[in-house]
């Protein structure tokens, strides 16, 4: 026994991004001794993914003699690599 862990399937960070292994090990003695762990496997992220904007066309009006700064238009946008985040831009 080597003690590795291996995978069976590719793994999808979008799917399941963290695993929790109940790992046992026993010995061949008499009687014999088990240990138990836990191990957290934390998948990390293949950029796959495009960032997808909320709307396909963003439309802004800008004053003529308005002053700088001004916010004139805010886009959003998702990336399904991280579907927590939110992208802004003005």
């Amino acid at each position: 026994m080597t003690g590795a862990v291996t995978v069976l399937r590719s793994l999808d960070r979008e799917s399941i991004s963290v695993y929790h292994l109940n790992i046992s090990a026993s010995d061949a003695g008499v009687p014999a001794l088990t240990s138990h762990c836990l191990l957290h496997v934390h998948v990390d992220d293949v950029n796959d993914n495009v960032p997808m904007f909320l709307q396909r066309v963003y439309r802004a009006v800008v004053v003529e003699e308005q002053q700088p700064p001004v916010a004139v238009v805010t886009v959003s946008a998702t990336d399904f690599d991280d579907p927590t985040s939110m992208y802004h831009s003005v």
